[in-house]
C-alpha cells in the first residue's frame, strides 16, 4: 500500500523498514479524507493486534 500510494509523491518513504503498531478502525479509515489522522488523534483509532504471526513464503 505504501508503494502504490506514495511512489510518485513521496518516493523517499518507499523501501524503508516500518513498525506496524496495530490496525485502524474501519470507520476512521473511511473518514480519513474528511478527518485526517495524525499522531495526536491516532491512538484513539488504532488498536493493538490480537495475535502476531511470522509469515514466510512457501516457495521462493
Amino acid at each position: 500500500m505504501l508503494v502504490l500510494s506514495h511512489k510518485e509523491n513521496n518516493p523517499e518513504i518507499v523501501g524503508n523498514e516500518y513498525l506496524v503498531l496495530g490496525t485502524l478502525e474501519p470507520s476512521a479509515w473511511r473518514k480519513r479524507n474528511k478527518e485526517p489522522i495524525n499522531m495526536g488523534n491516532a491512538q484513539e483509532k488504532v488498536h493493538d493486534f490480537k495475535e502476531y504471526l511470522n509469515i514466510k513464503p512457501a516457495y521462493w
